[in-house]
C-alpha cells in the first residue's frame, strides 16, 4: 500500500488542485474519484482543505482524503440556496478589504461578508485600504460602526506602506482569507505583507 502524504489545499489551477506538503514540496493533484463521491457538499475539495496525497514521484500526485473541514467560507450555489458553495476551508480569520474610496467604500459588501464569516464560524476584521486617498464624509462613522459591535478595523494604505505593521501582528500565525470587490487592493496589500 502507498504511503500517503499529509498537505494542505493552496491553489485550484484548473482541474489541478496545488498542495504543499507538510514537507514543503508543492504538487499538482487530481481529486480521486472515491473523493468526489464521497463527499456530502457541492464542493468536495476547497482551498485550505487539509488532505492526504499519493505520490507518483514527479511535482503530481493524487488526493486519497480529505480532512474534516474545522472552518468553512461559503456562499449559496446558484439555483439553489439550501446547497453550500465552500470558498476556503480550514480558516482562523476572514479580512474584509474595502477601499475608502476608488471604488467607493460599499457597507453592504462588508455586511454579507461579516455575515458569511459568522455562519463560517470564523473571526472576521475588517480593513480599509487606500487611506491614503480622500475618505467620505461619514468615513469616521463607519470606522467607529464596526468597532463598536466588536470588529478590529485597521486602516490601511498598501500603497503607501501605512498601517501595516498592526495588521501583520493581528495575522501573524493565523490562516485568513482575504475578501473583497475588485480593485480594492488585495494583491497590493498581501505582497506588502508577504513579499
Amino acid at each position: 500500500m502507498t504511503r500517503l502524504q499529509a498537505g494542505i489545499v493552496v491553489a485550484l489551477r484548473g482541474r489541478l488542485f496545488e498542495v504543499r506538503t507538510d514537507e514543503g514540496a508543492r504538487l499538482k493533484c487530481e481529486v480521486r474519484r472515491k473523493v468526489k463521491r464521497a463527499a456530502d457538499n457541492t464542493t468536495p475539495v476547497a482551498v485550505g482543505d487539509d488532505v492526504r496525497i499519493s505520490r507518483d514521484g514527479s511535482k503530481r500526485g493524487m488526493i486519497e482524503e480529505v480532512l474534516p473541514r474545522r472552518s468553512a467560507f461559503f456562499r449559496p450555489t446558484t439555483g439553489n440556496e439550501t446547497i453550500k458553495q465552500v470558498i476556503a476551508a480550514n480558516l482562523d480569520r476572514l479580512a474584509v478589504v474595502v477601499s475608502v474610496s476608488s471604488p467607493p467604500l460599499k457597507t453592504g459588501l462588508i455586511d454579507r461578508c461579516l455575515v458569511a464569516g459568522l455562519n463560517g464560524e470564523l473571526e472576521s476584521l475588517v480593513v480599509l485600504n487606500k487611506a491614503d486617498l480622500e475618505k467620505p464624509d461619514d468615513f469616521e462613522d463607519i470606522v467607529g460602526a464596526y468597532r463598536s459591535i466588536g470588529y478590529a478595523v485597521f486602516v490601511v494604505s498598501a500603497k503607501k506602506g501605512e498601517g501595516l505593521d498592526a495588521l501583520k501582528e493581528m495575522l501573524g500565525g493565523h490562516r485568513t482569507l482575504f475578501a473583497g470587490h475588485s480593485g480594492v487592493g488585495k494583491s497590493t496589500l498581501l505582497n506588502r505583507l508577504v513579499p
